[in-house]
């Protein structure tokens, strides 16, 4: 059994590092790059270089950056409230179909 408690304090660890250690994350991306561009010869450096620029942003997205939008305490502008539950025709709320077991 998965201990989400555990789960989610380790991806706030990680979100944070990667905001403390972003640069050195950025080279290591980079110098992986150069290595595998190296290894093909520069056969794939166009699709290195497109999919090292996504993995950054990637990394930039989820990184807690200190006093940014990821800071705790802070509201996430992108994320969708849950919809109200939709009465059904007796009045009583309709349990969401798509939510996880134990929670309707």
């Amino acid at each position: 059994m998965v201990n989400f408690s555990n789960l989610s304090k380790l991806a706030g660890k990680a979100k944070q590092l990667a905001g403390q250690h972003n640069d050195k994350i950025d080279q290591a991306i980079d110098k992986g790059v150069q290595a595998a561009d190296k290894a093909t010869k520069g056969k794939y450096g166009d699709q290195l270089s497109s999919n090292a620029d996504k993995l950054k942003g990637a990394v930039d997205k989820v990184a807690d950056k200190p006093g940014g939008a990821n800071a705790p305490g802070t509201v996430d502008s992108t994320a969708v409230p849950a919809p109200d539950p939709t009465p059904s025709a007796s009045g009583a709320p309709v349990p969401d179909p798509d939510a996880p077991k134990g929670a309707r």
